[in-house]
């Protein structure tokens, strides 16, 4: 998408890109935001619309987001986008990378047989990191949940 991209930049450029700023916080951690959104895009006849996010915490090195979108994005809306759009790229990126890269062995060599064979595989291994993630996370909330209740106890 190197057209949108140029479009983006040109963009930017432009004194009439909306910027903001705004701290938010995430896991209690105070989160800086800054960057700009552009409305109108056009890109093979959709309508695009975008929001380069830029976060600063103390603890970690600053990150850039960017998010397209067919939601007109504003300064009400601003923020509610910007948060989904990461958690839909948290929900891809453990529902597709996980599998791959994790220890799951997804790949294409079980699909060469049957598709009903390939389908079988991909549902008991979605099945197997559901079980993992929720075990994980259980681990997690009960460290959580002992810490807390050490501290209330001082």
């Amino acid at each position: 998408m190197t057209t949108i991209w140029k479009q983006i930049t040109c963009e930017k450029q432009d004194s009439q890109t909306t910027k903001f700023e705004y701290v938010g916080t995430e896991k209690a951690k105070v989160m800086h935001y800054n960057g700009f959104y552009v409305n109108n895009l056009i890109y093979k006849n959709h309508k695009l619309h975008v929001i380069e996010n830029k976060v600063k915490t103390v603890e970690k090195e600053p990150c850039s987001f960017e998010h397209i979108t067919n939601v007109e994005i504003n300064n009400d809306n601003l923020k509610e986008v910007s948060q989904t759009s990461r958690l839909r790229w948290k929900i891809e990126n453990k529902g597709f990378n996980d599998p791959k890269n994790g220890g799951y062995n997804l790949s294409h060599k079980f699909s060469r047989k049957s598709h009903k064979t390939l389908c079988n595989y991909y549902q008991c291994m979605q099945i197997a990191h559901i079980i993992q993630q929720l075990s994980t996370l259980s681990l997690e909330y009960k460290k959580a949940a002992k810490k807390n209740a050490n501290e209330s106890q001082k």
